[in-house]
């Protein structure tokens, strides 16, 4: 319930900010803040485990608590790598472009992720978890959601394998990239200031077209995990012997957050 109210917020506020106002951030895919998506995938996964508390309350034979150590591992995950992504300081170089071009600068980083103030994500997403602790640490729900550290090291295992994978997919990137500067930087003929903006522009084209297909499809995912948890359904994939892993539809979609978010990083 309280997942779902809130993805329709979310969905309605970024159509009337983006398209009704056309607040469109300039080289950034979607034309949205960067983070966005990001911002939207951490705060649905946080509201889930409360979603599925008063749903099951309300109606206690249709919607069980079936909330895996899978989903509750990849969520302390998310909101971790969320709140460490946002908390960067800017490089020399980074406030050397930002003095020297300033106008350019305000252009591509006017708005924050969901175009909220700044620190309003990061607000929401520890009240959230301090609100669904302490409902549930009260006795409010007559069915409770462990919350201690029971994580196995073939859980921790699998979700930091998915989260590097999402960087080594980034650093492959990276070096093509580099090879492209190299390779360009003996053929071009004028100055440097100018191949980077070329490069730069190129990036930025290539860049929107990746990134925006992977903020789709990881929002479609989300709400296809939300669903299977929702009517409580789910299938089994296959079975690694040696570490006794039962691999499921909902855990593979689960960990593919982990994944997203590394390539982010």
């Amino acid at each position: 319930m309280i997942t779902w109210l809130l993805a329709v917020f979310l969905l309605l506020w970024i159509f009337e900010e983006r398209l009704l106002k056309k607040k469109n951030v300039v080289g950034v895919p979607l034309g949205l803040p960067e983070g966005t998506v990001r911002a939207c995938i951490a705060l649905l996964i946080v509201t889930f485990p409360l979603n599925q508390l008063i749903l099951y309350e309300l109606f206690p034979s249709l919607f069980p608590i079936t909330i895996q150590q899978w989903y509750i591992s990849t969520l302390f995950v998310v909101v971790a790598f969320y709140f460490e992504a946002r908390a960067f300081e800017k490089s020399i170089p980074q406030l050397l472009k930002e003095i020297k071009d300033p106008a350019k600068y305000v252009q591509t980083r006017n708005e924050l992720p969901l175009y909220f103030p700044r620190f309003t994500v990061r607000i929401i997403l520890f009240s959230l978890l301090i609100l669904t602790v302490v409902l549930t640490g009260l006795g409010v729900f007559s069915e409770t959601l462990e919350f201690s550290s029971t994580n196995t090291i073939t859980e921790l295992i699998f979700i930091v394998f998915f989260f590097i994978i999402g960087l080594i997919f980034r650093r492959i990137h990276q070096k093509q990239l580099k090879r492209k500067i190299q390779t360009r930087l003996r053929e071009h003929e004028g100055t440097h200031e100018e191949l980077i903006e070329i490069l730069e522009e190129q990036e930025r084209k290539i860049g929107r077209v990746t990134e925006g297909f992977l903020a789709i499809l990881m929002l479609s995912v989300l709400i296809i995990v939300l669903i299977f948890y929702t009517i409580n359904w789910n299938r089994d994939l296959f079975f690694i012997p040696l570490v006794n892993v039962q691999v499921s539809l909902r855990m593979g979609m689960i960990l593919l957050f982990n994944l997203y978010f590394g390539y982010r990083q």
